[in-house]
């Protein structure tokens, strides 16, 4: 999951949003906009006036994601260019030019498969948990300075509603068809294309193939917690069924998982029942058990979002019969426990490298 992500706290409401007040870094991207569209991309050159003022990743960010729609709509390609190229040549690979980048060369005609960068499944996760996860909030994670950078409020309709226009043309490859899907929002169309092999021979395919095999066979450790019920038969029925809660602590690599879990019982028993404490007979309703156990299991199923574990475990259980009331009166304590073999079945719902629901 992503969790370590916080976003600004104004995140929550899509409401007072700043406004693009960055003037002088629009003025100079209104330079790039003012050259003819006789100008190739390589001979608008603006690096002189980006290093006298020292334009931040953040405020080009605010500012191109502004700009791009508008020269989009013109028809400027030259200066579209020579603002992608100034936004990477400073800032790297950002998710919001990767995505207009794509998507316009899908446009004109110029995609390519070896173009996107390596960490192009980062950067759509991304975008993905961005969109389903917050709304579709006006931010993009910035991997360089680890936060959420502002984009315009309407880049990311203008992105979606060019991938959508788009869908329409013919004759679209495939790897064409999945970001077209993606940028429209259609993610669970898209990700199927790459599950299903689809896409086999594409760079991406490569990429995603990569993923699920250092994912799958990748040692991982994990910490958690635990929420039950223990539920007796035969004889131990009369002490009837009792919630647990408790920890557990494990670590999975390949297709083998191993499991360290500690829980409590509590609550008082529905009937009373008997035991013997030093040779003394006690009526009782207290109950408070533990269990202290260690399993192992494999993996039979395994996909990027779940698995099926089949486990077996050893473990000693057991709970104290008498009342703490008893146990102060008598100055004894009466513990009746037993050691558990166990089998079991396990189905996991896999959120991040080491986070699931089981």
């Amino acid at each position: 999951m992503k969790s370590s992500k916080t976003l600004p706290a104004y995140c929550s409401s899509r409401h007072s949003f700043p406004s693009r007040s960055f003037n002088l870094c629009l003025m100079l991207l209104a330079v790039i906009g003012m050259q003819t569209k006789s100008l190739t991309a390589q001979e608008i050159d603006v690096s002189h006036l980006i290093e006298k003022q020292q334009f931040s990743c953040e405020k080009i960010a605010l500012s191109a994601t502004g700009l791009i729609p508008q020269y989009h709509r013109d028809n400027m390609p030259d200066t579209l260019f020579a603002l992608m190229g100034f936004w990477q040549e400073h800032c790297e690979g950002p998710e919001p030019l990767v995505r207009f980048r794509i998507l316009y060369t899908i446009q004109t005609n110029t995609f390519s498969d070896n173009w996107y960068p390596d960490n192009i499944l980062t950067l759509l996760d991304d975008y993905r948990y961005m969109v389903t996860e917050y709304e579709d909030q006006p931010y993009y994670y910035d991997y360089f300075d680890q936060t959420y950078f502002l984009l315009d409020t309407m880049f990311s309709a203008f992105t979606r509603n060019l991938a959508m226009h788009l869908q329409r043309y013919s004759g679209l490859e495939p790897v064409e068809q999945f970001f077209l899907d993606f940028y429209a929002h259609d993610f669970t169309k898209a990700m199927k294309r790459l599950d299903d092999g689809s896409l086999e021979g594409t760079r991406i395919d490569s990429l995603y193939r990569d993923k699920k095999t250092r994912f799958i066979a990748a040692r991982r450790p994990y910490l958690g917690i635990y929420g039950g019920m223990w539920r007796p038969n035969s004889n131990l029925a009369i002490l009837g069924n009792h919630p647990q809660i408790g920890i557990i602590s494990g670590v999975s690599h390949n297709r083998a998982v191993f499991n360290f879990n500690f829980m409590i019982g509590f609550g008082d028993t529905p009937n009373y029942y008997h035991v013997v404490a030093d040779n003394t007979h006690f009526t009782s309703k207290s109950f408070l058990s533990i269990h202290l156990g260690f399993d192992g299991g494999i993996e039979i199923v395994k996909t990027m979002g779940s698995a099926l574990i089949t486990t077996a475990g050893l473990a000693f259980e057991g709970f104290e019969a008498l009342s703490l009331s008893q146990q102060e009166t008598y100055g004894m304590t009466r513990f009746v426990g037993s050691f558990n073999l166990n089998v079991g079945l396990e189905y996991r719902f896999l959120f991040s490298d080491n986070s699931f629901f089981g």
